[in-house]
């Protein structure tokens, strides 16, 4: 018999959490020369929040596996995943029409989307030695031409 609390997960948590993920968005068709006009920045604090839960709760829930290894909640999971995408979208979307600062969205995709820099010298905290080799030729061939 498992121990603890009863969990507060409900299988309608999946289909909320996609509905919540998916209103979030950039109205690029009604711009009419104006700024765009974004939506509500979609987070999993904000709908944790909404369920009266915490995102590591929401987290675990995409995690939990059964015994045999298989997804505990995997309606849950595809949720999640979908929910990260939406999420990426608006950031990528929003960014690209001039709707989301520019600092912000850089920022949103390595804070929340875990995204990296590429270039491996930027994160380096030694110097690395460098290497210069020369070839000295006869400097008296190039004298008598």
């Amino acid at each position: 018999m498992a121990g603890g609390r009863p969990t507060k997960y409900r299988e309608k948590y999946a289909e909320m959490l996609i509905g919540f993920f998916a209103g979030g968005s950039v109205d690029f068709e009604n711009l009419n020369g104006r700024d765009p006009v974004v939506g509500r920045f979609p987070t999993l604090a904000r709908f944790a929040l909404n369920i009266g839960t915490h995102t590591e709760t929401l987290q675990n829930w995409s995690n939990a596996e059964n015994e045999d290894g298989t997804k505990k909640h995997p309606e849950f999971f595809d949720a999640y995943k979908a929910a990260k995408n939406y999420q990426e979208a608006f950031i990528y979307e929003g960014a690209m029409a001039g709707a989301i600062n520019p600092t912000f969205a850089i920022w949103s995709a390595k804070a929340i989307l875990r995204h990296r820099d590429n270039d491996q010298n930027l994160n380096q905290e030694t110097p690395q030695p460098l290497s210069i080799s020369f070839t000295v030729e006869n400097a008296s061939k190039d004298a008598s031409a």
